[in-house]
Protein backbone atom coordinates (compact mmCIF):
# COMPACT_ATOMS: atom_id res chain seq x y z
CA UNK A 1 0.00 0.00 0.00
CA UNK A 2 1.63 3.47 -0.93
CA UNK A 3 1.73 6.25 1.91
CA UNK A 4 2.62 9.43 2.27
CA UNK A 5 5.75 9.56 1.97
CA UNK A 6 5.94 7.52 -1.10
CA UNK A 7 7.05 8.92 -4.07
CA UNK A 8 8.26 12.42 -2.07
CA UNK A 9 9.04 13.79 -5.55
CA UNK A 10 5.36 13.55 -6.55
CA UNK A 11 3.34 14.66 -3.39
CA UNK A 12 5.81 17.08 -1.76
CA UNK A 13 3.80 20.06 -3.71
CA UNK A 14 0.39 18.67 -1.76
CA UNK A 15 2.13 18.66 1.96
CA UNK A 16 4.69 21.47 2.11
CA UNK A 17 3.59 24.27 3.76
CA UNK A 18 0.03 22.60 4.61
CA UNK A 19 -0.82 23.52 8.65
CA UNK A 20 -1.65 20.46 10.94
CA UNK A 21 -3.27 21.10 14.41
CA UNK A 22 -3.58 18.39 16.99
CA UNK A 23 -6.33 18.55 20.05
CA UNK A 24 -5.80 19.92 23.10
CA UNK A 25 -4.03 17.98 25.76
CA UNK A 26 -3.13 18.61 29.62
CA UNK A 27 0.52 18.15 30.68
CA UNK A 28 -0.20 16.52 34.24
CA UNK A 29 2.44 16.94 37.43
CA UNK A 30 2.69 13.19 36.88
CA UNK A 31 4.01 13.77 33.28
CA UNK A 32 6.81 16.10 34.96
CA UNK A 33 7.59 14.03 38.01
CA UNK A 34 8.10 11.42 34.97
CA UNK A 35 10.22 13.06 33.07
CA UNK A 36 12.27 14.19 35.45
CA UNK A 37 12.83 11.13 37.44
CA UNK A 38 13.90 9.29 33.59
CA UNK A 39 16.25 12.54 33.16
CA UNK A 40 17.23 13.08 36.44
CA UNK A 41 16.36 16.55 36.36
CA UNK A 42 14.59 17.51 39.43
CA UNK A 43 15.15 21.41 39.37
CA UNK A 44 12.66 22.81 42.08
CA UNK A 45 10.64 24.73 39.97
CA UNK A 46 9.39 21.26 38.64
CA UNK A 47 8.29 20.08 41.78
CA UNK A 48 5.12 20.39 43.16
CA UNK A 49 6.22 20.36 46.43
CA UNK A 50 8.59 23.83 45.77
CA UNK A 51 7.70 27.16 47.54
CA UNK A 52 5.33 28.67 44.99
CA UNK A 53 5.30 32.13 46.32
CA UNK A 54 9.57 32.10 45.72
CA UNK A 55 9.01 30.19 41.88
CA UNK A 56 9.32 32.65 38.86
CA UNK A 57 6.38 31.20 37.03
CA UNK A 58 3.91 30.74 40.11
CA UNK A 59 4.29 26.81 40.16
CA UNK A 60 5.98 23.94 38.22
CA UNK A 61 6.66 23.96 35.12
CA UNK A 62 7.05 21.32 32.31
CA UNK A 63 10.71 21.18 31.02
CA UNK A 64 11.25 22.26 27.82
CA UNK A 65 12.32 19.23 26.43
CA UNK A 66 9.54 17.21 27.95
CA UNK A 67 7.22 19.67 25.73
CA UNK A 68 9.18 18.88 22.91
CA UNK A 69 9.00 15.24 23.05
CA UNK A 70 5.19 15.83 23.11
CA UNK A 71 5.16 17.67 20.14
CA UNK A 72 6.67 14.75 18.16
CA UNK A 73 4.05 12.68 19.23
CA UNK A 74 1.19 15.28 18.94
CA UNK A 75 2.22 16.16 15.18
CA UNK A 76 2.10 12.43 14.67
CA UNK A 77 -1.75 12.30 16.05
CA UNK A 78 -2.72 15.10 14.04
CA UNK A 79 -1.11 13.53 11.05
CA UNK A 80 1.77 15.40 9.94
CA UNK A 81 3.72 12.64 10.25
CA UNK A 82 2.88 9.39 8.89
CA UNK A 83 2.81 6.51 10.90
CA UNK A 84 6.42 5.50 10.86
CA UNK A 85 9.76 5.41 12.21
CA UNK A 86 10.49 8.77 12.44
CA UNK A 87 14.44 9.59 13.88
CA UNK A 88 15.09 12.69 15.59
CA UNK A 89 17.62 14.46 12.81
CA UNK A 90 18.15 17.83 14.65
CA UNK A 91 16.98 21.33 15.37
CA UNK A 92 18.09 24.50 13.37
CA UNK A 93 16.02 26.53 15.61
CA UNK A 94 14.48 26.13 19.21
CA UNK A 95 13.32 28.90 21.10
CA UNK A 96 11.64 28.30 24.27
CA UNK A 97 8.99 31.15 24.71
CA UNK A 98 6.56 30.84 27.84
CA UNK A 99 6.20 28.62 30.37
CA UNK A 100 3.97 25.91 30.63
CA UNK A 101 3.00 25.11 34.29
CA UNK A 102 1.03 22.07 35.33
CA UNK A 103 -2.04 21.79 34.36
CA UNK A 104 -1.91 24.25 31.40
CA UNK A 105 -3.47 22.61 28.45
CA UNK A 106 -1.21 23.09 25.25
CA UNK A 107 -1.76 21.86 21.50
CA UNK A 108 1.20 20.94 18.35
CA UNK A 109 0.66 23.17 15.72
CA UNK A 110 2.68 21.15 12.67
CA UNK A 111 3.75 22.66 9.39
CA UNK A 112 5.94 20.87 7.06
CA UNK A 113 8.36 23.20 5.38
CA UNK A 114 9.92 20.41 2.89
CA UNK A 115 11.20 16.83 2.43
CA UNK A 116 14.39 15.54 0.98
CA UNK A 117 14.54 11.99 -0.51
CA UNK A 118 17.62 10.07 0.63
CA UNK A 119 17.44 6.61 -0.74
CA UNK A 120 14.62 5.04 0.95
CA UNK A 121 14.29 7.21 3.27
CA UNK A 122 12.72 10.93 3.65
CA UNK A 123 14.35 13.52 5.49
CA UNK A 124 11.64 15.81 6.85
CA UNK A 125 11.91 19.80 7.41
CA UNK A 126 8.95 20.59 10.20
CA UNK A 127 8.10 23.61 11.88
CA UNK A 128 6.58 22.85 15.74
CA UNK A 129 4.74 25.93 17.55
CA UNK A 130 3.63 24.74 20.85
CA UNK A 131 0.64 26.53 21.83
CA UNK A 132 -0.86 26.97 25.18
CA UNK A 133 -4.18 27.28 25.26
CA UNK A 134 -5.62 30.99 26.15
CA UNK A 135 -1.98 32.52 25.90
CA UNK A 136 -1.37 34.76 23.22
CA UNK A 137 2.66 33.80 23.13
CA UNK A 138 3.78 29.75 22.42
CA UNK A 139 5.50 28.20 24.78
CA UNK A 140 7.83 27.11 22.10
CA UNK A 141 8.71 27.24 18.22
CA UNK A 142 11.24 25.10 16.72
CA UNK A 143 12.67 24.16 12.96
CA UNK A 144 13.15 19.85 13.26
CA UNK A 145 14.37 17.72 10.64
CA UNK A 146 13.25 13.96 11.44
CA UNK A 147 14.40 11.10 8.99
CA UNK A 148 11.72 8.75 7.88
CA UNK A 149 13.85 5.38 8.58
CA UNK A 150 13.92 2.63 5.98
CA UNK A 151 13.42 -0.85 8.18
CA UNK A 152 17.03 -1.33 7.30
CA UNK A 153 18.58 1.92 9.43
CA UNK A 154 22.19 0.70 10.73
CA UNK A 155 24.24 2.21 13.31
CA UNK A 156 25.92 4.82 11.35
CA UNK A 157 23.46 5.13 8.39
CA UNK A 158 23.05 9.04 9.24
CA UNK A 159 26.52 9.65 8.89
CA UNK A 160 26.31 11.73 5.66
CA UNK A 161 22.73 12.50 5.47
CA UNK A 162 22.85 16.36 4.59
CA UNK A 163 19.97 18.23 5.13
CA UNK A 164 18.14 20.70 2.42
CA UNK A 165 19.31 24.05 2.13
Amino acid sequence: MATLFDGVRQVAPLIVAKVYSSDWSCVTQDQIDAFAAATRDNQWIHRADAEHAANPFGGPIAHGLLLVSLAITLARECGALEDATWVLYGFDKLRFRAPVRSGDVIRCVTMIRGTKELGDRTLLDARFVMEIKDQQVPAFVADCLLLRASKALRNGDLVGVRPAD
